[in-house]
């Protein structure tokens, strides 16, 4: 890479003895924050499950040249249920995304090696971003839950370091076994969410 840019690749996975416990059926709510139905759902046309463990694992990948920022992630989890006829028993889901996004004014986000976060450049000011988003999230197994693909375009405004605008347009398409049972036959939409953000 040219000097000041980046490139960060990682991994990671985690195993969770459940005892027992029910798996939370839903999950995400297709990019957009505050819709009351969650169109991510194990459950939903069937029955959650009890488990006995829970395994997740992923990657992620992230590209930084000048004002250009490309960040990748894969996950994948893997259900063993107390019930060994359970249909959700050794379901293995995966989701991802993909996010890119460039500032007009040629400002590059700094890198934190130390938690592998970006963060807004330092002292920004009067600023403008436009950022782009693909995601997908499988939950469904033979006669239950969903899967769901959202597109994101959006733009933000750093009036300053403190305060900052964004607006996005999202677009979300719905399927799998349990999309009727939850959503009925409007399979697909478009959102608009907008936000401020004052830092302390």
């Amino acid at each position: 890479a040219a000097p000041g840019d980046v490139i960060h690749l990682g991994a990671w996975h985690s195993y969770r003895d459940m005892g027992g416990n029910d798996l939370s059926a839903r999950f995400a709510r297709g990019e957009v924050r505050e819709t009351n139905v969650r169109l991510v759902d194990y459950a939903v046309g069937g029955e959650t499950a009890a488990l006995d463990s829970m395994s997740q694992s992923g990657l992620e990948f992230a590209y930084q040249a000048n004002a250009f920022t490309l960040e990748a992630e894969y996950a994948s989890r893997y259900l063993d249920t107390v019930d060994s006829s359970n249909d959700l028993d050794g379901e293995r889901f995966d989701g991802f995304h993909v996010s890119a996004s460039y500032f007009l004014g040629g400002e590059q986000r700094r890198y934190k090696a130390g938690s592998a976060l970006f963060v807004q450049p330092k002292g920004i000011k009067d600023a403008w971003e436009l950022v782009a988003r693909v995601s997908q999230m499988n939950a469904s197994s033979k006669q239950q839950g969903t899967d769901v693909t959202t597109y994101t375009l959006g733009t933000s405004y750093y009036l300053s370091s403190d305060i900052k605008f964004m607006g996005n347009l999202i677009y979300s398409d719905v399927d799998g076994a349990g999309a009727s049972t939850l959503i009925g036959d409007e399979d697909s939409g478009m959102g608009i969410s907008a936000r401020m953000q004052y830092l302390f």
